[in-house]
């Protein structure tokens, strides 16, 4: 189903989008996998130079942190809980957007979020729907379309990753083509 994709998959998870990665290539996808923290220059052109092309770009950017209220969180932690992430991925799509209009060539951006009730990672997923949207809005008439996949806290890790998966593959295949600007929900999660 994913076999004539050509994805950059951006990790701000350290390490835990490997799972997705796993079931992306098993399903038969071509990858290069960059950190969402690596200069986006790099992460684009070097994702496009080894797949000789780039046509989706997908955005994991952190793991859900636990429940602390806003009050409670230390602002080091605010910022690597809302302020990175949300500047890598926003750095990122900026980068690929650009690559895309440069090469005329239409592509899909898809930014994968777990549901956490924490005040900074519900902040971070109201911000990144914001981007999601704007993208879909601004760059729809270029073939260009945007995504979220949100992940919710059912199940075990292994399952998530399916549905997390199995969303990624309906949102990049040609049944998905129409939809842009939207959140698309598995796991519990709700949008």
């Amino acid at each position: 189903m994913l076999r004539e994709r050509k994805i950059l998959i951006c990790d701000g998870t350290r390490g835990g989008a490997d799972r997705l990665r796993a079931e992306l290539a098993r399903r038969g996808a071509s990858m290069a996998v960059a950190r969402l923290h690596d200069p986006p220059e790099q992460s684009v052109a070097g994702a496009s130079e080894e797949l000789s092309g780039l046509d989706s770009v997908i955005v994991w950017p952190t793991h859900p942190p636990a429940p602390t209220a806003i009050v409670d969180l230390p602002a080091d932690r605010w910022q690597e809980q809302l302020t990175l992430p949300l500047r890598g991925t926003v750095l990122l799509a900026r980068e690929v957007l650009s690559h895309w209009l440069a090469e005329g060539q239409s592509g899909q951006l898809l930014v994968v979020h777990e549901v956490a009730d924490a005040a900074a990672h519900q902040a971070l997923d109201t911000a990144l729907h914001a981007l999601v949207r704007s993208v879909a809005k601004e760059y729809g008439r270029r073939q260009i379309r945007s995504n979220m996949i949100v992940g919710g806290p059912e199940g075990s890790a292994s399952s998530r990753t399916i549905a997390l998966a199995a969303l990624v593959g309906l949102a990049l295949s040609p049944a998905g083509s129409f939809v842009s600007g939207q959140r698309l929900c598995a796991g519990g999660a709700t949008s």
